[in-house]
């Protein structure tokens, strides 16, 4: 694709931080723009009009308005049309999808944890794996882990983070409770004052 002057999608994938879930599929991407074709691209529609410009001439743009809804549409959509497409998601996708599409991971999340004192590192970065499997989501799109100041000194959160091969940020309580939780830890508001 360099000598053609086409476009390099590790490249573009690496210029806007995505993590590549299946890198063999580079080259089945690459082969299909040299052969003039215009592959399938999955993405969200904010990422699409972000980087439309890097993306545009190149492929057919499918917008994936909201994740959960869109997650079905996608793999009915894609179990249907068998061609070479780039999937930009925060989703794991199963193994079938795999075949015909370069998949793309946004890193666009972030894991707070809350832990006990001296909790381990494997069993905080197992959690959050396990929560990331339980919710579909993929490792790859892992951004930051976060948790409350008082924790920066927590040696088990410190490596789960280095671990999981991300920055570990830290907020004071103020910053937390600018946000709605779900399910309010009293423990949490007794001991740190978090909601």
């Amino acid at each position: 694709t360099d000598l053609e002057r086409l476009l390099a999608v590790d490249m573009l994938a690496k210029e806007y931080g995505l993590g590549i879930a299946n890198p063999g599929m580079i080259k089945e991407v690459s082969a299909a723009l040299l052969r003039g074709e215009r592959p399938l691209l999955y993405a969200p529609a904010p990422f699409l009009t972000k980087s439309k410009d890097a993306w545009d001439g190149y492929f057919k743009t499918i917008p994936l308005v909201d994740g959960q809804t869109e997650y079905s549409r996608l793999l009915e959509h894609r179990e249907n049309t068998p061609s070479t497409a780039v999937i930009i998601t925060e989703y794991q996708l199963p193994e079938k999808i795999h075949e015909h599409s370069l998949i793309l991971h946004p890193r666009t999340l972030c894991a707070g944890i809350g832990c006990k004192k001296n909790s381990s590192a494997s069993a905080i970065a197992a959690f959050v794996r396990a929560t990331f499997t339980r919710y579909r989501l993929s490792i790859h799109s892992l951004a930051y882990v976060a948790s409350i100041s008082a924790k920066r000194n927590e040696r088990g959160l410190l490596l789960a983070a280095d671990a999981l091969g991300c920055p570990l940020l830290f907020f004071n309580s103020e910053e937390l409770n600018r946000y709605p939780v779900q399910s309010p830890s009293p423990k949490a508001m007794a001991t740190f004052g978090v909601l």
